[in-house]
């Protein structure tokens, strides 16, 4: 005989409880939920049928799968919560009983827990922990940021906060795996690669903090609590791929820490031997004035001992599994290299430890950044020290008196401007008081300024003007087009033979009118605008009038631009719905674009003209 299906026993009503269900069967109190919640990774969920889950009743709740809460009913930090729920009870009550010494004993024997197998649980492959690193890294740069002592937090996080983000630069310092960075608003945006996986971080800026009262700080330090014991676990597992210990000494004297810094990505080829042995040679045999030549000697060698040491398997166990590779960047050696050359003072203007990992990432020494003795003890270089290449100043103005010949006066954007860019820009621009160029996002690809773009044109024209006119490079699969350019010197030869035509039919197949157009370009610059009979019949009736040539050229544009436009609604006929609706989307947002692109150089004339207005009516005037 079949059985009645009574309510609530099956369907959404057995699926999800409610909060107060979940508190009830667990038997905790609501912060301790919260806590459990954050630490497990379990959120509230939202069921299709709301008055089917709470059988029957319309009043609001928070509901959760019934299988999770079971699920936190096993967990091991349950027992912990109540374990400190009696602890306190006993606590309280030998506090207030005056017994002093019974209470210091209870707290000496206070139950501790760890989140170490947590970590293993939510992120079972390294990979995985990588990838959820950037919310770790953000929360974490944020509280080693305020300040040391707070009533609302537990004592020392904001020591440990500040030791896990200084052993985090460090490796990044070391791998030299920084990318890109964006000074905006909110902070510093940065972007390195880890195991070919981009890790995006945001550091605040480092003024005074003014803490809110409005912020549940108890809610952030449980989640403070999850990143640390997370960012431990991720640093211990980076500097072991290195082949150095965790964690790492960061403290060096500031007398070798050019070799501390520079080649500590090499520890694993080098010994501590036989960097303390060629410390010494260095402070026995080098000169005061030879020093940086030393050091850059040091790490030449600690270089090629990390080369020959990566041409080896390191087998750590026998199980089989295969050895990870070392974490690289995929910038190439001259970007990691940038500021190699560059000798740099931090004005007291400038905030001292990011600007110094931004310039130690891409290749600069630990004893080529000096600062002022107001940001912090020991600087290596004084601000009258003669080597002094760039001077980082963050004001409006500098008194003549001030400045130094040999010396480039910039702005802070300048540092970050060359990273981006991979390349040292012109420090004019940058100059103490100047009007900055606009700072572009590295995170958005494919925008330049037209301005910055003309720029780079011009400076890679002048480059083949400087080469002596040197040809392109050909690619191989083109051996048309390169046997044409390579008989540049004799056109009509060139024609007699045909290449011109091969060149032509080459380019048709490769890319159509379009790459057409590049061949027969680049064959009037190669020969001198000369292109002989090969472009006789483009020049047939010299007497020709101008207007009509430029008739004939607009129609033409007229009519491809039709044909393209209907080749186009052809296409667009072709998609499906939904692809017709994101198609549509697209083009309108580039369209957008275009048109802000379109206001903004607008904008730009007009300023550049007020400009012009205002420096002819200022000399007017001086006259």
């Amino acid at each position: 005989m079949a059985r009645l299906k009574k309510r609530g026993e099956s369907g959404a009503a057995k699926n999800f409880v409610t909060r107060n269900q979940a508190l009830k069967k667990l038997q905790v109190s609501l912060s301790d939920f919260r806590r459990l919640c954050i630490l497990k990774g379990i959120h509230p969920q939202q069921p299709r049928h709301v008055k089917r889950a709470n059988k029957g009743s319309t009043a609001p709740a928070s509901f959760y799968y019934a299988k999770d809460i079971q699920y936190l009913a096993h967990e091991p930090i349950l027992r912990s919560l109540r374990d400190h729920k009696t602890f306190a009870k006993k606590l309280s009550r030998a506090v207030g009983r005056r017994e002093w010494a019974a209470a210091k004993n209870l707290d000496d024997a206070k139950p501790q827990y760890t989140l170490d197998h947590i970590i293993k649980e939510r992120y079972p492959t390294f990979d995985e922990a990588i990838g959820d690193i950037d919310d770790a890294l953000c929360m974490i740069a944020l509280f080693a940021n305020l300040p040391a002592k707070m009533y609302n937090l537990p004592e020392g996080v904001v020591d440990t906060c500040s030791r896990l983000k200084r052993e985090w630069d460090e490796y990044i310092v070391r791998t030299k795996a920084l990318n890109k960075t964006f000074l905006s608003i909110k902070g510093i945006y940065f972007q390195a690669t880890i195991r070919r996986k981009d890790v995006t971080w945001l550091v605040p800026y480092p003024f005074t903090q003014h803490v809110p009262h409005d912020v549940d700080f108890r809610i952030m330090s449980t989640f403070l609590e999850l990143y640390t014991t997370l960012l431990s676990f991720v640093l211990f597992k980076l500097y072991a791929d290195l082949g150095e210990s965790y964690p790492p000494n960061l403290d060096q004297p500031k007398a070798s820490s050019a070799v501390a810094s520079t080649s500590a990505s090499s520890s694993s080829a080098l010994s501590k031997k036989a960097v303390r042995k060629a410390v010494r040679a260095v402070e026995h045999d080098v000169q005061p004035g030879d020093q940086e030549t030393a050091e850059e000697d040091i790490e030449e060698a600690a270089e090629s001992a990390a080369d020959q040491a990566d041409d080896f398997a390191v087998d750590g166990s026998k199980s089989g599994i295969d050895t990870l590779p070392l974490p690289s960047s995929d910038s190439s050696d001259e970007t990691r290299t940038l500021f190699r050359n560059c000798t740099v003072y931090l004005d007291r203007s400038t905030p001292l430890s990011l600007l110094s990992f931004i310039l130690r990432s891409y290749g600069s020494f630990n004893t080529r950044i000096g600062w002022d003795e107001t940001l912090a003890p020991n600087s290596p270089l004084q601000e009258d020290d003669a080597r002094i290449t760039h001077v980082i100043i963050d004001r409006p103005e500098l008194e003549a008196s001030k400045r130094k010949e040999g010396r480039k006066y910039v702005q802070p954007q300048w540092v970050v401007d060359c990273a981006n860019r991979g390349s040292l820009l012109p420090e004019d621009k940058y100059a103490v008081g100047a009007t900055l160029p606009p700072h572009l996002s590295p995170f958005v690809e494919g925008e330049v300024v037209d301005e910055e773009l003309a720029e780079g044109e011009a400076s890679g024209s002048s480059d083949d003007e400087d080469d002596g006119g040197e040809q392109e490079e050909v690619p191989e699969s083109r051996p048309a087009l390169r046997a044409l350019l390579e008989s540049a010197d004799d056109p009509d030869a060139a024609h007699d033979a045909g290449l011109m035509d091969a060149a032509e039919l080459e380019a048709e197949s490769m890319g159509g009118e379009a790459e057409l157009d590049r061949v027969r370009a680049a064959w009037l610059k190669a020969t001198g605008g000369a292109g002989g009979a090969s472009t006789a019949s483009a020049s047939a009736d010299p007497t020709s009038a101008p207007s009509k040539k430029k008739k004939q050229g607009d129609a033409a544009t007229t009519a491809a631009a039709q044909e393209e436009e209907e080749a186009r609604k052809m296409a667009r006929g072709l998609l499906s719905n939904r692809q017709r609706k994101l198609y549509d989307k697209m083009s309108y947002t580039k369209a957008k674009k275009a048109e802000e692109a379109q206001r903004l150089a607008k904008r730009r004339e007009e300023i550049k003209r007020d400009e012009k207005k205002q420096a002819k009516a200022s000399k007017v005037a001086e006259k």
